[in-house]
């Protein structure tokens, strides 16, 4: 089937080598194996656990450009602020999340520490509320999920580009614009 996304890769990440290994600089924080391989919870059915690989009519040196966009604009300004050892990325790309913006490289899911403990609850909104009105980073989705972390994805190419916001209230899910 035709993909809605571009396979070019955009001229700005023609330094991303087809070949770019997990040690490969993405951002001040952050290396490929980061939001892919080395992602506490990665996991790949079909490739090496974590690889980045071609998907969605995307070349695996597109994705790569995704997931630094991703990370020089919404994860390093995060993780200026919290630091980056109180950062907890779950899943960065995963090739067999149909619909999902991680299966392009364009959504990582993280967990804070806080006080040396997982955040949850009212610490979780209190952070996704500071990211949005404070940091002020880009996105086209953050999301509380599972009173336990946050999915933050940011597209690089527009598409999908207005905000859902959801988060975790009185047991169930809300979206939409609350903070």
């Amino acid at each position: 089937s035709q993909s809605r996304y571009t396979q070019a890769t955009p001229a700005k990440c023609l330094d991303i080598p087809e070949n770019a290994g997990p040690t490969f600089r993405l951002s001040q924080f952050f290396l490929l194996r980061d939001l892919s391989s080395g992602a506490a919870c990665a996991r790949q059915p079909g490739a090496r656990s974590g690889a980045v690989v071609a998907n969605k009519g995307l070349n695996r040196a597109t994705i790569i450009c995704n997931l630094r966009h991703l990370a020089v604009n919404s994860l390093d300004p995060i993780a200026r602020h919290y630091g980056r050892k109180n950062m907890i990325i779950t899943s960065g790309f995963r090739r067999a999340s149909n619909g999902s913006d991680h299966n392009i490289g364009s959504a990582v899911d993280i967990q804070f520490l806080v006080n040396g403990r997982k955040a949850n609850g009212r610490e979780l909104d209190r952070i996704q509320k500071h990211i949005i009105n404070e940091l002020k980073i880009p996105f086209t989705q953050i999301i509380h999920e599972n009173n336990s972390w946050l999915h933050i994805a940011c597209r690089r190419n527009g598409v999908n580009s207005a905000k859902r916001i959801c988060w975790w209230a009185g047991g169930q899910y809300n979206s939409g614009y609350r903070y």
